[in-house]
This record gives C-alpha cells, sequence and structure tokens, in this order.
C-alpha cells in the first residue's frame, strides 16, 4: 500500500520533467536520437529532485520556480523548430539578445501563439503542482535530495 502513496507523486513528476525537458525532447526525437531523449529524461528527473531540501518546508516556493521555467519552454522551442539547432547556452542568449523588431520580423503573427504557448505550459505546470504536496518532513527531503545527487 506504501507504493501506491508514491505511485501518483511520481506519475506528476514525471510529467513536470516531460514538459521542461520538452525542447530536448523535441530536437532528440525529432533526429532519432531515443536514447538522449530517454537519459535526458531520467537526468532533469534527477535534477528537479535535488534542491527540494533547501524548500521542504515550503515548496510551493519550489513549484513557482519550476513554473517561471516552464513558461521559457516554448521560447526555447523556435531553434529547434526553425534551425533544428539543439538548445545551448550560446542560443538562450542569442534570443535574450534578440530586440523587439527582430523578433516581430522572424516570427510575425506566430509570436501571439508563442505567448499563448507561454501562459497555458505555466498554466499547465500550475495545476500539476496543485496536486502535489505542498509540505514534506526533513527526512524525506533529505532522501529525496540524496536520490537526485545519488542518480549521477
Amino acid at each position: 500500500m506504501i507504493f501506491r502513496k508514491y505511485l501518483f507523486p511520481f506519475f506528476i513528476i514525471s510529467i513536470i520533467s516531460c514538459l521542461i525537458l520538452l525542447p530536448g525532447l523535441v530536437f532528440f526525437l525529432r533526429n532519432h536520437v531515443y536514447n538522449y531523449a530517454i537519459s535526458g529524461f531520467f537526468i532533469v528527473a534527477a535534477l528537479l529532485l535535488i534542491p527540494v531540501i533547501l524548500f521542504y518546508r515550503n515548496l510551493r516556493i519550489y513549484y513557482w520556480v519550476l513554473i517561471i521555467l516552464m513558461s521559457l519552454a516554448p521560447i526555447m522551442l523556435i531553434p529547434v523548430f526553425y534551425m533544428n539547432i539543439q538548445v545551448n547556452v550560446e542560443m538562450v542568449g542569442l534570443i535574450m539578445d534578440t530586440n523587439k523588431e527582430e523578433v516581430i520580423e522572424l516570427m510575425g503573427w506566430k509570436l501571439l501563439l508563442v505567448v499563448l504557448a507561454m501562459f497555458f505550459s505555466g498554466w499547465v505546470l500550475f495545476r500539476l503542482t496543485q496536486l502535489l504536496p505542498h509540505k514534506i518532513s526533513l527526512k524525506n527531503g533529505i532522501l529525496f535530495s540524496i536520490a537526485g545527487i545519488l542518480s549521477f
């Protein structure tokens, strides 16, 4: 019976991991690199567990950080769809240094779709995090963080 207690949060965390990994996942699946997509899923899930120890008393703060990061995922999908380039630090810097006129020239009316996708992805993650616990014990926080670290 204790298995059922952890199965639902694991399922929700798996969905959150897929959503956060979405730009990389789309790139790997478009280029038929399935082993990187699968390993990336487990790496992201492990990375999501590491900061749990810092927020064990109020996980809502951690959830809000994840919501903000997830809201940026549609922007990170732009290089994948337009140029078939994996998202990296240089590409993120290039996107962030772009001015309004260049964005409108490149995206046109599709910019509205990106903004709507940002709001929708943030809303989906907000709804998913409402299903997760908002507070855990220190012992569980330590165990989850150690499990995330030992996954590597």
